[in-house]
């Protein structure tokens, strides 16, 4: 790990200390408890964590208000995008209204953006999970990621938040040859450690560094990359492989 990085992710979790009496690090390292090896201690966390998930639904929110006391996960159906937001209002907890929430948008790649609220807990136990995840995929908090996405709105995240967390983020749209320049030039003068894309974005980044011709020693910074929502054809993973390495 970098001594940039270090300092970084040191300070994160001093803070987290001194502000949430550890909150964020209680969570990440329940996290990588739990995703490691299963045993009764995990299970136990599982059952606890999902019972207490089961019952905040059904008492917050109308839709699921039927389902109260039922702690079978069978028992409660399957849904998708589009069911979430047909019944927006009767699948909003009631919880937390009149307070002051997060608002996380998708991308919007499915033809419609979708925004998820979170209340300060939610919120930082999110951040623990995304962290302890990254960890697992090779990809060690704080150091410099190339965060490329379709639904990161410019006021989403300060110049202060992208610093802070090294995590350097680009909007880009379809067929948009300036941000894949863009993101060029950030792969090569910047040497992010890790890159967070969806494949989609994933193709139209290796198609572009194949027409610019960028040699992979430039680009041999890249360690991790991390993508997820789509699959990823075995094409696209041996073409990411001969453009940054195994």
């Amino acid at each position: 790990m970098s001594m940039a990085a270090t300092i970084r992710r040191n300070l994160f979790w001093m803070h987290d200390r001194l502000r949430n009496d550890s909150r964020m690090r209680k969570a990440y390292d329940q996290t990588l408890q739990v995703m490691g090896a299963r045993n009764p201690a995990t299970e136990r966390i599982v059952r606890r964590q999902l019972a207490r998930l089961l019952d905040h639904a059904a008492r917050t929110c109308p839709y699921y208000a039927a389902l109260q006391g039922d702690t079978d996960l069978s028992h409660w159906p399957v849904i998708d995008k589009m069911t979430l937001i047909g019944n927006a209002d009767t699948m909003s907890s009631r919880a937390f209204e009149g307070q002051r929430l997060h608002e996380q948008h998708t991308s919007g790649s499915t033809g419609i953006p979708f925004t998820v609220r979170q209340d300060p807990v939610k919120r930082q136990r999110v951040i623990a999970e995304i962290k302890a995840t990254n960890e697992i995929a090779h990809y060690p908090s704080h150091e410099r990621m190339l965060y490329v996405a379709a639904g990161v709105k410019a006021g989403d995240f300060s110049w202060w938040q992208q610093f802070r967390e090294d995590i350097w983020r680009i909007n880009v749209g379809v067929n948009d040859t300036e941000k894949m320049r863009e993101i060029e030039r950030f792969l090569v003068r910047c040497k992010p450690y890790a890159i967070h894309a969806s494949a989609s974005n994933l193709v139209a980044i290796l198609d572009h560094l194949r027409r610019a011709q960028v040699p992979a020693e430039r680009l041999s910074s890249v360690r991790t990359i991390i993508t997820g929502g789509e699959a990823v054809p075995a094409a696209l993973r041996q073409g990411l492989e001969e453009a940054f390495g195994p």
